[in-house]
């Protein structure tokens, strides 16, 4: 595998999407199989685009703990896109390479997460990524899907409180029960420079048409060009 990427030194975006949820052959892919990967994607040094989505795959947080090492030879870095949807065996620790990568590339402008169906992540502080982007002028769109996990509350409303510099910025939380409170019309006069914000908190029972109305009740925001909130009746 390494020798199939040496052909590709000069590449300046790389996107590899691997499974489905819907492919048995995605539950083959585990942690040697990734090891593998991660030792040939160390030679794309000039990436500027990196985005890598693994499918319902068999890997477990000692995969995702090597991005770290692997991700701080793309010095240029500006867009990346991780996702690991309905890989069921990742937990909490699997977010924590997160916020040391967000702190190594200070070019980054755009950060993507899908972890949608890992049932066993509450997120909690989401890794510390939130204090990571609090301190990251440069960040520009921020997209995150939890949908169907345990995240909760605090770590969300904590992601939210620290989004100070986006222009975008997307959440999924759909069908996720500990989801109750979600203060969006406090955190979203905290982001002065926001275009666009959309929000999925469909089948999530204790949010309400409430949450819409406190958005707009004394909240100013002049950059902003496109709200989408989706919600349950």
């Amino acid at each position: 595998m390494n020798e199939a990427f040496q052909s590709f030194t000069k590449l300046k975006e790389f996107y590899l999407t691997i499974g489905t949820t819907l492919n048995e052959e995605s539950q083959k892919i585990n942690d040697k199989f990734f090891l593998l990967l991660q030792n040939g994607l160390s030679s794309l040094e000039n990436i500027q685009a990196f985005g890598l989505e693994c499918w319902g795959s068999d890997i477990t947080d000692n995969s995702i703990t090597l991005f770290d090492s692997i991700l701080s030879k793309f010095t240029n870095l500006e867009e990346l896109s991780i996702g690991f949807p309905y890989c069921r065996k990742l937990t909490n620790k699997g977010l924590n390479p997160f916020g040391a990568i967000l702190n190594q590339h200070k070019r980054l402008k755009s950060f993507s997460l899908n972890f949608e169906g890992c049932s066993k992540l509450t997120c909690g502080t989401f890794g510390g990524i939130n204090e990571i982007i609090l301190k990251k002028p440069n960040l520009e769109s921020l997209k995150l899907n939890f949908s169907k996990t345990q995240v909760e509350d605090e770590g969300l409303n904590l992601m939210l409180g620290s989004l100070i510099n986006l222009r975008e910025f997307e959440m999924n939380v759909e069908r996720c029960p500990d989801i109750k409170n979600i203060a969006l019309s406090k955190n979203i006069k905290k982001m002065p420079k926001l275009e666009r914000f959309v929000v999925n908190t469909l089948h999530c029972p204790e949010i309400s048409a409430k949450a819409l109305k406190d958005l707009g009740k004394d909240v100013e925001m002049k950059a902003l060009k496109l709200i989408e909130f989706t919600l349950s009746r």
